[in-house]
């Protein structure tokens, strides 16, 4: 019986040719009957041949492959020498090397030149008989020298040597899946193209919008609009909305006699060009938070009556590079269309660090401003004052002469300047007691800043409005100052007799060792207050300086809590209040160490109270300064820890008067610490206090600052009517 081929689909491959053959085969002979034309889509079939007793004992028929079909039609073309029609079979068939062999020997016999250029473009299958038609055509060309005789052997062909047959079927036994014909290879290149649709075009460009639509939406939520991340975040104050004047601001008096100058010639600047002098174009204001930077800028646009320009350095910052140095360009030329005028750039070093130590993407925003300062275009008529507390980090080129001329210290106000600042912050709201008193609030205050006794005032007045009283009393500014200075009290805290009895004989051994160095004593207490259990608040002095002994007197004052423990209770006993304490005496030792040249390690000076530069010293510098550290702390603990044992008496005392009593003032204090029957100073001390808050709700009470809250009307559905300061008619 004649063998008939079995078909077996491998895969289905979309075929990129627009003309495709359909053969019809009625009988297993292969006897081909019709061959026809016409477009439609190919799949491509892979084919074993195998005997028909062994794969198909019945006998029925089985349809011969499209490649043998189609190798089959080539035949026929051949024998009737249609070389048109051969080719666009083989352009149809380019795996197929048995169709490629018979059109490559047709066009040979007519045209050699052909078959070369066909053979060698790389797109068809060949075979040993289809390389045998081309070398033939390279000798009717005369061309037999540019035969690659490494290259011959390596047909691109479906057939396999009976080697590659038994392999293949023994990798179909255990894999049904590698059966067939391996694709993907140098043999068999399987070549796919992508295929777009208008629908998927489509579908591409609506991604990219939706990718594209959410992008944008982040950007806005987050910056407030495109035109915020491009555009300018200055605020513009009109002459006649700076209502500020120097007299409003309190204190730095040198400050404002040096300011008077910029008012003058922004108020009158032919005063000055008669003489050809140049204002300066930039003031720097330079000093801690809260000590009236920002007040000054804006008295003095407000005395030059000139428009007034505020932005921060943070607002030249931006996530896209560039935009910082077009704020800049924007700012200056809208303050050219109103000058004269003043730029005020509050936190100048956000944007003007050193630029050797900030970000790359910043320092296009740095140049722009220093250009705009002092560069080729005049800017006269544009004063710039900026405010910053940290000067030294600025670039050395923005603080120059010619950008910054004039550099003025903004410093912490004194007593007496403390005093004022209480004495404006309370008119019109104060008590009549309370004028008396200012004295020992503005001593309390030592080392407040302007920020902070406003605060402490305005914290005042909110205790004045839970009492009901009309006026801000004594009594409500010192509990306004013990809630900054030492905490909230917490007095519903549950603390166990033996934490109570450990804080007493701390708080205890910090009170003696204060009064040893005469240092001013507010009050002690063991009601705990913020963070801790206990507090002694001492009273500081307006001093610009400070001697060794003073630095030594701190140390063994933070070192007293735990020395005090250790004599009470034993090494073993000893808590952890005192983490704080020795975190502080710490920082004072390092300071005499490393800065202040106070001790035997020698005169070298390095700024220890920036963790980032002390550890870029050398190891062994660290560890020399670490050893004289802990030389100093232990020489001070041993120190308290003598005082301490020849004054136990006194320190049980004073820590059983505080058990007792839980506050005790200065003078109560040292009556406990002296053997003197503190009770007495207590209850009188607590009769005044009562005294004091009858008097002042029978001279303030009963005169609301706010009208009485307003029954709320009932909600049909929302339970119980509740008071507030509004009726809820609409709901």
């Amino acid at each position: 019986m004649q063998s008939a081929p079995v078909g077996r689909t491998v895969r289905n491959v979309r075929n990129t040719s627009k003309t495709s053959m359909r053969f019809y085969n009625s009988q297993p002979n292969m006897h081909l009957n019709r061959i026809q034309i016409q477009p439609l889509r190919v799949r491509c079939y892979s084919t074993e041949v195998a005997s028909t007793s062994e794969k198909n004992p019945q006998d029925k028929f089985i349809p011969p492959s499209v490649d043998e079909s189609t190798a089959s039609a080539a035949e026929i073309l051949a024998s009737e020498s249609d070389l048109r029609l051969l080719h666009t079979l083989a352009t149809g068939a380019p795996n197929n090397p048995v169709v490629q062999y018979i059109y490559l020997k047709e066009l040979n016999k007519t045209n050699p030149q052909g078959v070369i250029d066909y053979y060698r473009s790389g797109n068809i299958a060949t075979n040993e008989d289809a390389t045998k038609v081309y070398i033939k055509a390279l000798s009717k060309t005369g061309r037999i020298e540019e035969v690659d005789l490494t290259s011959l052997g390596k047909f691109k062909s479906n057939e396999k040597t009976a080697a590659e047959a038994g392999s293949e079927a023994e990798k179909a036994k255990t894999n049904p899946f590698n059966a067939g014909p391996q694709f993907g290879t140098t043999a068999n290149p399987l070549i796919v193209r992508t295929m777009t649709t208008p629908g998927s075009s489509v579908w591409s460009i609506l991604s990219f919008l939706v990718f594209g639509g959410i992008i944008y939406i982040l950007l806005t939520r987050q910056s407030g609009g495109m035109g915020d991340i491009l555009g300018s975040k200055v605020s513009e104050a009109l002459p006649t909305d700076v209502t500020t004047k120097f007299g409003d601001v309190i204190g730095n008096s040198e400050a404002k006699e040096e300011l008077l100058t910029i008012v003058e010639y922004l108020s009158n600047p032919a005063k000055f060009t008669r003489f050809e002098t140049q204002l300066p174009k930039g003031v720097l204001l330079s000093g801690p938070p809260g000590c009236g930077k920002t007040l000054l800028a804006k008295a003095i646009a407000g005395e030059a009556k000139v428009p007034f320009y505020f932005c921060s350095g943070s607002d030249f910052d931006e996530m896209f590079v560039g935009v910082g140095a077009r704020r800049v360009r924007n700012l200056f030329q809208k303050a050219k269309t109103t000058s004269p005028c003043i730029i005020f750039i509050d936190e100048l070093d956000a944007v003007g660090t050193n630029r050797n130590n900030f970000q790359s993407t910043n320092r296009a925003t740095l140049n722009q401003l220093l250009v705009e300062m002092d560069g080729f275009k005049d800017n006269s008529g544009i004063v710039v004052i900026a405010a910053t507390n940290r000067p030294e980090d600025l670039d050395n080129a923005l603080t120059r002469p010619g950008r910054f001329d004039r550099k003025i210290s903004i410093n912490l106000p004194d007593q007496k300047e403390r005093r004022e600042m209480i004495k404006f912050y309370l008119k019109g709201r104060e008590s009549d007691d309370l004028e008396t008193r200012l004295t020992m609030f503005s001593k309390l205050t030592e080392g407040f800043s302007g920020a902070e006794i406003a605060n402490m005032v305005n914290s005042s007045a909110i205790l004045t409005v839970k009492k009901n009283l009309g006026k801000v009393t004594f009594s409500n500014m010192r509990d306004a100052f013990d809630d900054i200075v030492m905490g909230l009290a917490r007095p519903s805290l549950t603390v166990s007799d033996q934490a109570k009895t450990n804080t007493a004989h701390h708080e205890a051994g910090h009170a003696l060792l204060a009064l040893r160095s005469d240092t001013s004593l507010y009050k002690a207490t063991v009601i705990p207050r913020g963070n801790a259990l206990g507090h002694v608040y001492m009273i500081g002095r307006d001093e610009h300086q400070q001697t060794r002994e003073e630095f030594l007197n701190s140390i063994d004052t933070a070192m007293a809590g735990r020395a005090a423990e250790s004599i009470i209770f034993g090494e073993d006993k000893i808590t952890s209040g005192a983490s704080s304490d020795l975190a502080k005496a710490t920082k004072l030792a390092r300071s005499m160490v490393a800065s202040l040249g106070m001790t035997t390690y020698g005169m070298q000076a390095s700024d220890v109270t920036n963790p980032q530069q002390y550890k870029m010293l050398a190891p062994e510098t660290r560890a020399a300064i670490d050893k004289e550290v802990d030389k100093i702390l232990a020489a001070s603990y041993d120190r308290t820890h003598k005082y301490l044992k020849a004054n136990e008496i006194s320190l049980r005392r004073l820590a059983e008067a505080m058990l007792e009593y839980q506050t005790l003032d200065s003078a109560e204090i040292k009556a406990a610490v002296n053997g003197q029957d503190v009770g007495v100073l207590v209850r009188k001390r607590l009769e005044e206090e009562e005294k004091m808050r009858e008097k002042e709700q029978q001279t303030y009470g009963g005169i609301p600052p706010f009208p009485p809250p307003i029954e709320f009307l009932p909600h049909p559905n929302m339970g119980t009517p509740a008071t507030g300061p509004a009726r809820n008619e609409k709901l």
